[in-house]
This record gives C-alpha cells, sequence and structure tokens, in this order.
C-alpha cells in the first residue's frame, strides 16, 4: 500500500489534490492493476488529522517511527575538543618536547597518552581527575585507534567511605602523570 495523490479540476480551473490510500494486486490474467483502499480527503484540509492518524498508526508498525523531537543525542561522543587539542598539540610538537623528558620514566603505562588527555581536559573542560573520568564517558577521545574510557568501579564497591567511582589504577596513572609533568615544567616552558 501506499500514498496517491488524485487530482481534479473544476469547469472554473479551480484544482483539487485528495490523498488516497492505494494498493497494487493482479488480476487472474496476471495484469498489474491497483485498487483504492481509503480515501482520506482533501489534502489541504487534512493538516493535522492527517498527522493524528499517523501517531496512532505508528503503534502498529513493525518498524519504530520516531518523530524528530524524539530523537535525542545525549549518547553521541563529543569529538571537536580533541581534534583541537590533537592539532594544538602536534603544532607545537609536544611529542618532539616531551620525548626526551619522559624517557627517564619508567611507568607502566602510556605517558604520552595520560598527559595528552590531561592538557585536553584542562583546555577543554578544566576539572579534577575525578572530574576527568566523567568528561572522557562525553568526549570521543582516541589514542592509537582506540578510545579511551574512563574505568568505572561497579556500584556495589562505592560507599560512602570509599566515594570514589572510578578505578584507583587509572587515576593513580592520571595523578602520576600530572605529577611527572610539573616535575619538567620549567623545562617545557
Amino acid at each position: 500500500m501506499f500514498p496517491r495523490i488524485a487530482t481534479t479540476t473544476t469547469k472554473k480551473g479551480k484544482r483539487y489534490d485528495y490523498l488516497k490510500i492505494v494498493k497494487s494486486y493482479r488480476d487472474k490474467k496476471g495484469r498489474s492493476r491497483q485498487k483504492v483502499v481509503a480515501n482520506l480527503g482533501q489534502v489541504e484540509t487534512l493538516g493535522n488529522k492527517l498527522d493524528s492518524l499517523v501517531e496512532k498508526l505508528r503503534k502498529y508498525c513493525k518498524k519504530n517511527f520516531f518523530l524528530p523531537e524524539e530523537i535525542k543525542g545525549e549518547g553521541t561522543p563529543i569529538w571537536g575538543p580533541i581534534l583541537l587539542a590533537r592539532s594544538l598539540w602536534d603544532t607545537i610538537e609536544m611529542p618532539k618536547i616531551l620525548s626526551p623528558l619522559l624517557k627517564k620514566h619508567r611507568v607502566g603505562f602510556d605517558l604520552e597518552e595520560r598527559l595528552f588527555l590531561l592538557v585536553a581536559n584542562r583546555l577543554h573542560d578544566p576539572k579534577s581527575e575525578h572530574g576527568l573520568a566523567r568528561w572522557l564517558d562525553k568526549m570521543y577521545a582516541c589514542y592509537r585507534e582506540r578510545r579511551v574510557l574512563p574505568d568505572w568501579l561497579p556500584e556495589e564497591e562505592i560507599t560512602e567511605e570509599k566515594r570514589v567511582k572510578v578505578a584507583w589504577g587509572q587515576l593513580k596513572e592520571w595523578y602520576r602523570a600530572g605529577d611527572i609533568l610539573l616535575s619538567h615544567k620549567e623545562e617545557i616552558e
């Protein structure tokens, strides 16, 4: 079934458009035919009635149909600030500046990646390391072709005494990276 507009013109030249629901079928001889299933009325007078009808018919559809105002992009990560931060990072050649300084430090994680994330966060939405975790949830921060996400603790591990919601291992890396960056502040500047 599909909609079709049927147009009629009066003797005085006035034109009227009518909305119809049409069904295709084959007759006994195998020829394609069409049959009007419903006359919905004059297009100009339908207005909100048609919107109301479509709204009521949506619940019978096998596919989910959404109105534009029902679509929300709340779960869509933002990537613009990260791209800008990466461009600035590369333009001022931070990897080249940091490379000889970071070789001295033996850490079990990618120190440059952690430093980039800390700096990008401070440029876009300055927060603590705990705020960095919430920021990473909203951002599409990639490093070496993988998205960096916070390591949230399960809810049962969060108590009034232990209110930190980010895994200690990840927080420790961020704190350590910040301390190392601070120790080389004058050399970098």
